[in-house]
């Protein structure tokens, strides 16, 4: 099973009762002391229904993005926008997106009163030890730069991100030194940036494998037109990389700086990104900097790390109410 390859998840089938109604062949069958958790927004429409016939109460609400955002202005988007209007507690992936939702007052935090805590996603960082990163780092080695390139996904702006690298390369941004480009992500993207350099994709793979690949970049560039950070950032800038990415309302400098250094953020504009890019290739040869900054990050690299005792105990007190009637 692939779940069971992540870690963590191991023991997952041993814990937990899966029941697949995806074929909706027979009806789902609940009970008064039954719960709903909602991951995606048209989930949440199924889960108040759930609510509605198991006699009332809030269902938790994984939030995992500003979905509205994923659709232009149509009924998508306003049904999607609907739900975070019904009757939850929020759990939110990534303080930043927690922090969108207040300050907009979207749906019920428009009030005060909504039961609500985040969680910070465990990144995929793989930093080697100091001897290693260095040696790896050999001169004559070519330099690598990763673009987080999904062109199904628009949310990822892989447009102006495949512009920035044109113009950036055009510029000479990356002159004295020999660059591979390496595109992660979805899609069979070619990116061609002049006098023959194009950039290749980076083949699927398992996260084992993902982990030995993620150290061996010098900048990343990932961009994500939406209040959630992503997860690419903190895996490349954890692993010693000088990472380029879009600032996006809450989502700004300041926002990276007190979790981690070495991430440049700069608006989510061609000529903005090519001035970042460029101070992060300066950046990229101080070896010693790049290290010192990872091994110092800020920000869960093991499940551990984002659920541990104290907040466990803390999401436990603060959806007490929603899942007492499931006791």
């Amino acid at each position: 099973m692939k779940l069971k390859g992540y870690p963590g998840l191991e023991d997952v089938f041993d814990l937990l009762e899966v029941e697949y109604i995806g074929d909706r062949t027979a009806p789902l069958r609940v009970s008064p002391h039954d719960n709903c958790v909602a991951t995606v927004w048209y989930s949440a429409y199924l889960a108040r229904k759930i609510m509605e016939a198991r006699g009332g109460g809030q269902f938790l609400y994984l939030i995992q993005d500003y979905e509205p955002a994923f659709h232009p202005a149509n009924s998508s988007f306003v049904l999607a926008e609907a739900t975070y209007s019904f009757d939850y507690a929020a759990f939110f992936s990534t303080e930043a997106l927690q922090q969108f939702f207040i300050e907009k007052g979207i749906g019920v935090f428009a009030a005060a009163g909504t039961d609500h805590i985040f969680y910070n996603n465990a990144c995929s960082r793989a930093l080697p030890s100091k001897e290693k990163f260095l040696g790896a780092r050999r001169p004559g080695r070519p330099r690598r730069l990763a673009f987080y390139s999904r062109p199904p996904v628009h949310r990822n702006l892989f447009e102006i991100g495949a512009l920035a690298l044109q113009a950036a390369h055009s510029a000479g941004v990356f002159a004295g030194a020999e660059w591979e480009f390496i595109g992660i992500g979805l899609g069979e993207a070619v990116v061609e940036l002049g006098d023959g350099v194009c950039m290749k994709q980076m083949e699927r793979m398992n996260l084992s494998d993902y982990q030995k690949v993620i150290s061996t970049f010098d900048i990343g560039l990932s961009l994500m037109a939406s209040p959630h950070p992503s997860l690419l950032p903190f895996d490349l800038a954890g692993s010693g990389a000088v990472v380029v990415t879009n600032s996006y309302a809450v989502k700004d400098q300041a926002y990276f700086d007190r979790i981690v250094e070495g991430v440049i953020v700069a608006p989510p504009d061609v000529p903005a990104l090519v001035s970042a890019l460029r101070r992060a290739v300066a950046e990229s040869f101080d070896l010693n900097a790049r290290y010192a900054r990872a091994a110092a990050m800020r920000y869960p690299t093991d499940w551990k790390d984002t659920f541990g005792d104290a907040h466990v105990a803390l999401v436990r007190g603060t959806f007490a109410d929603t899942f007492a009637a499931s006791r």
